[in-house]
């Protein structure tokens, strides 16, 4: 029936008969701010996880480059990592931009979008509802509750946070065009939705949600029979062809993002996972998000996908069937149950595993939005059934404020697991079974660190748990090789390649070991088909050139990494991240900027020694020699054993004509790493310089047997006999 009265016009779902005073609003969205400032706060230090983090910001040169032109093209144009989101790419160089690899920054930001979230949140259910703490219930809950640690203390997640926040902009837009449509909303929906579908694809679907508004709390369609008071309803047919363009520009997104993961790898085909096991590990997620979101607990940052028994789908099966039927049975009575119940199935439908993306049966970054369904189920389902009661209020604010707080205290403790990679893989493991990804990446962690056994057990694990699994293959010939177990780490790498031809890494370390043997062809062969498979990663031509002159390519752990008195452990990670800047943009060939980084390193930590050997070497490729030897001298005196520094020093000394000193310099390489071929090859040369050509043979000799193909080498191994054969 139609009324015409203003007053019927309005969605009768106040909490009072009056809206709060706009000081109450304001500190409630004040109280949001500071309880995800409480819960996250140990995110500010927390590093980087070396779990997508690398290929999304920490090891990709584009986005470190930050908001230049080439970057923003790229953006647009590449699929890398099996995404097509240049909003959220652009996100992350801005933060390079800003923060440089300090990850404090780039975590605040995530933190500064979450708690932008949270308020929106508040704002736009409160104006769809005029229910005031049932909305603030939700935002809060949202606010705190564990499973969005993942998206927001996770820096390779940037998307999840940034994509909600244009998700929630659609919803404030979109009450205002249901309360007064103009061209001006009509415009602004599908903008803000191919903004959002540039940051994460999981919007897709946002036009079912505005159905699912539509009916509760917006009110603008009512099923038949329905009698509901409120605003005149509208036929669902205008309501589908209004969103026409935003079914369309999801089905785009769906059609672009299904073709970009198909082409990098990441969709796995019905001969890996049939279709019976992705349906019944849909039905078992969906069951296993709800007991998350009740008892938040062992959460880890991969569940592997097993298989599962029956029992175990059928009770989620039923759960899941007796739940639907109690909110279909009580739609006319109880709105809210419908739409929220409704909204945790539908927004989930994208990442539930029927299109199955990655080896994760279920992931906790995607409750981040469906979680908001359930949320207000219980906002709105509790007050109607205990509210007649007297003592309600005051036992809902206890009770509410009780669970915030054992939500906050887990929230806590869940960021403080993100510190770094080792404690939150360590983690993990601890929660879940045969988890192959997380052993490998551990490995690699452990391996970077030079605690080669270490690795090697978690990588021996992995591989009994996955023998095909190509980055295992590739990180087991990592510790092999540091080991000097070159011919078997050769054996692994190609083993690894057999599995994934296009693992670029594995390509990168086969030619670091064939070069080591001195099978010089070999490894330019790889160099070129990494290159090939990574045209924009210019360190590549940086090593292809190095080849060809002969020269080392990579750093192998446990051989050629300085120990614990290189000065580089213990320093912070914001100087940490400093140095892996300045080496980014020195492989570039961007001396200056890498310049910048190394000193922005030595602001945060002066005793940093790597990093003045670092700026000591780009200064000396600039010319600046006398700079230069202050700086590699300072990393002397902190790090008297820091190899790559007296081999610096030695280069600069031999410059000045200095043959005595420079010559002592390189000996002290040699004595630290008697395979340093370039210590060998540099102090050969200072000794032909002293007219000591003998005496440079054997050197010149050596790196000849560790490098057959150095044709530097050769050719000053043969000046020197020459020179020594002469009277």
């Amino acid at each position: 029936m139609k009324s015409s009265s203003a007053a019927s016009r309005r969605i009768p779902s106040r909490d009072s008969g009056e809206g709060p005073h706009p000081a109450l609003l304001l500190l409630l969205c004040a109280g949001l701010v500071l309880l995800v400032a409480v819960a996250f706060a140990p995110v500010a230090g927390n590093g980087f996880i070396d779990y997508d983090d690398p290929a999304c910001v920490t090891a990709n040169p584009h986005v470190q480059a930050g908001l230049t032109l080439e970057t923003i093209v790229w953006a647009f144009r590449t699929g890398h990592h099996g995404n097509w989101h240049p909003l959220t790419w652009l996100s992350h160089a801005l933060d390079c931009e800003l923060f440089g690899l300090r990850p404090a920054g780039h975590h605040l930001v995530s933190l500064g979008l979450h708690a932008l979230n949270c308020v929106l949140l508040l704002l736009a259910l409160f104006r769809m509802t005029k229910a005031l703490w049932r909305s603030a219930a939700v935002a809060a809950l949202f606010a705190v509750h564990p499973l969005h640690v993942e998206s927001v203390a996770w820096a390779a997640e940037r998307k999840d946070v940034l994509s909600t926040f244009v998700f929630f902009l659609i919803l404030l837009v979109y009450t205002r065009h249901a309360e007064r449509a103009s061209n001006a909303t009509r415009c602004s929906l599908p903008l803000l939705l191919a903004l959002g579908l540039m940051a994460k694809p999981m919007l897709v679907t946002v036009p079912f949600v505005l159905l699912l508004l539509d009916f509760w709390p917006l009110g603008r369609w009512r099923p038949p029979g329905d009698t509901r008071a409120g605003r005149d309803p509208v036929p669902l047919s205008r309501l589908l062809m209004e969103k026409l363009p935003l079914f369309a520009l999801a089905a785009a997104s769906s059609v672009i993002t299904w073709a970009v993961q198909r082409a990098g790898g990441a969709v796995s085909g019905l001969d890996e996972v049939p279709a019976g096991a992705r349906l019944a590990n849909a039905v078992v997620a969906y069951g296993t998000y709800l007991a998350r979101t009740l008892c938040p607990a062992r959460l880890g940052v991969l569940y592997p996908l097993a298989p599962l028994p029956e029992w175990e789908v059928a009770v989620a099966f039923a759960v899941l069937a007796a739940i639907t039927a109690a909110v279909l049975a009580s739609v006319r009575r109880a709105p809210a149950l419908a739409t929220g119940w409704f909204w945790y199935l539908g927004t989930l439908v994208p990442v539930i595993g029927l299109v199955q993306v990655g080896v994760q049966s279920t992931a906790d970054r995607y409750t981040y939005v469906p979680l908001i369904g359930i949320f207000l189920m219980l906002a709105w389902a509790l007050p109607e059934r205990f509210g007649a009661r007297p003592a309600w209020r005051w036992t809902a604010a206890v009770g509410a404020g009780l669970v915030l707080a054992a939500c906050a205290v887990a929230t806590w403790r869940q960021t403080s697991l993100w510190r770094d990679s080792e404690t939150l893989f360590n983690h993990t493991l601890s929660i879940t079974g045969d988890n192959y990804v997380i052993q490998s990446n551990l490995g690699g962690v452990l391996t970077r660190e030079d605690r080669l056994d270490e690795a090697m057990k978690h990588l021996e694990e992995a591989r009994r748990i996955r023998p095909d699994h190509a980055p295992t293959l590739s990180n087991l010939g990592v510790v092999l090789q540091g080991k000097g177990r070159i011919g078997e780490a050769i054996a692994l790498y190609r083993e690894a390649l057999k599995v994934k031809p296009d693992h670029v890494e594995a390509w990168l370390n086969l030619a670091n070991a064939l070069n080591m043997t001195g099978d010089r062809d070999g490894a330019l062969a790889a160099l070129r088909e990494a290159q090939r498979l990574a045209p924009g990663e210019a360190a590549i031509g940086e090593m292809i050139r190095a080849v060809e002159l002969g020269r080392p390519l990579l750093p192998t752990p446990g051989r050629t990494r300085a120990g614990p008195s290189s000065g580089s452990r213990g320093v912070s990670p914001e100087a940490r991240a400093g140095l892996e800047r300045g080496n980014a943009m020195r492989d570039q060939g961007r001396l200056d900027e890498a310049a910048a980084a190394y000193r922005d390193a030595l602001r945060r930590d002066p005793g940093f020694a790597e990093a003045h050997n670092n700026l000591g070497s780009v200064l000396g490729r600039q010319g600046r020699n006398e700079e230069a030897l202050a700086e590699i001298s300072k990393a002397l005196e902190l790090a008297p054993n820091l190899p790559g520094a007296h081999n610096n020093m030695g280069i600069l000394l031999a410059l000045r004509g200095d043959t005595d000193q420079a010559a002592r310099h390189f000996e002290t390489v040699i004595r630290l790493d008697p395979r340093d071929t370039t210590a060998h090859f540099n102090l050969g040369l200072s000794l032909m310089g002293r007219g000591q050509n003998a005496e440079a043979i054997p050197h010149l000799e050596e790196v000849l047997r560790i490098e057959p193909g150095s044709a530097e080498a050769r050719r000053a191994l043969a000046e020197a006999r020459r020179r020594a054969a002469t009277p």
